[in-house]
């Protein structure tokens, strides 16, 4: 299921034409020598869910974009994909209408002078 769930996320993201207009590609993970900015849908894990009356599981993903050139570039990213994914309904092939939860998110510059945004987001299935 979770597999399922995060290539349909990638998927869901590269039919975006404003996110990919901004960025060279979603991708499962950082690539080698990539082009700036990107964004990358990585790790993540599934927890069975079961109340009285139903049974599922939730699925937890990794988002993240990079830039190398400046904080505003990764916002304009961050904001396409903020739109795309964080409190919509996603309808999932062999799951039907999935409401996306944020659950945090970080940002961050390292010594690669590197900019980076991370989001965790929940699937309830």
């Amino acid at each position: 299921m979770l597999l399922s769930v995060h290539q349909q996320i990638i998927d869901l993201l590269k039919r975006d034409t404003n996110l990919m207009d901004k960025i060279s590609g979603v991708y499962e993970y950082v690539p080698e020598n990539p082009t700036y900015p990107f964004v990358v849908v990585t790790g993540g894990n599934s927890i069975p869910l079961q109340t009285t009356t139903s049974r599922g599981e939730t699925a937890t993903l990794i988002i993240e974009a990079y830039s190398s050139k400046s904080y505003e570039e990764l916002k304009n990213v961050w904001v396409e994909v903020e739109k795309l994914l964080m409190n919509q309904v996603i309808t999932f092939t062999d799951y039907g209408e999935v409401m996306c939860s944020f659950m945090k998110s970080t940002i961050a510059y390292d010594r690669a002078k590197l900019y980076k945004v991370s989001m965790q987001m929940n699937l309830d299935i």
